[in-house]
């Protein structure tokens, strides 16, 4: 079986988020994005590691101003 052969080619690969330089308006615009697509955009995986024990969870983002609200 070729798993390789299952790759898609996405449309667009240069879109309107490689444009922008600032990482808050670039989630902003990802995140616009993701509403009109997907059911809970504001769910996450958080995943961390320490003394290289990974760690995930779920997390919900509730708010977005300068910074990101957890």
């Amino acid at each position: 079986m070729k798993i390789s052969l299952q790759r898609k080619e996405y449309k667009n690969s240069k879109s309107i988020f490689d444009q922008e330089s600032n990482p808050l308006k670039k989630f902003k615009n990802w995140y616009k994005e993701a509403e009109k697509k997907v059911l809970e955009p504001n769910a996450f995986t958080l995943s961390t590691s320490y003394k290289n024990k990974p760690s995930s969870r779920m997390m919900l983002l509730k708010g977005i101003d300068e910074k990101l609200i957890f």
